[in-house]
């Protein structure tokens, strides 16, 4: 007699038991003019971590702060699966507030990438409307879905 081998997890698993997992993200920081500081990477980490939860894959986010002068500068590309966003500038005289408005910015281009999506999917009547139903149940049917 053989032992039957369990299969093993998969780490892009969306869902176990009915719980949808989170994917994970790897935030990369890179300082450009100024000292690197463990808080700093972890609120970047804290803050792009919330992101996880609307991605379909696994993820990689490069996030570059600089300090010119008084202004401190920030810029974040995510990459996931055939997905890159590449943010705006954020300028701002608080790093930390130029990375909640990164966060913020990623989040939303992220929301409406999915939204988008979401919106361009289309799905063909069921064949109990097309058949059964004649014509006009089609028409209604394709009017009610199209608003």
């Amino acid at each position: 007699m053989g032992l039957i081998k369990p299969k093993p997890a998969t780490a892009s698993a969306t869902k176990v038991r009915g719980k949808r997992v989170a994917h994970s993200i790897s935030v990369n920081t890179t300082f450009r003019h100024l000292e690197s500081s463990p808080a700093i990477q972890e609120y970047t980490e804290r803050k792009f971590g919330q992101i996880a939860k609307f991605l379909k894959k696994d993820a990689n986010v490069h996030v570059i702060l600089s300090v010119d002068k008084y202004r401190h500068c920030g810029e974040a590309t995510v990459k996931t699966g055939h997905l890159t966003l590449k943010t705006a500038y954020v300028e701002g005289r608080d790093l930390y507030a130029v990375i909640d408005g990164l966060a913020a910015k990623v989040k939303r281009q992220v929301t409406e990438h999915l939204n988008k999506i979401k919106q361009s999917r289309t799905r063909a009547l069921p064949a109990s409307t097309v058949l059964g139903g004649g014509e006009e149940v089609a028409a209604r049917e394709l009017k009610s879905r199209q608003v």
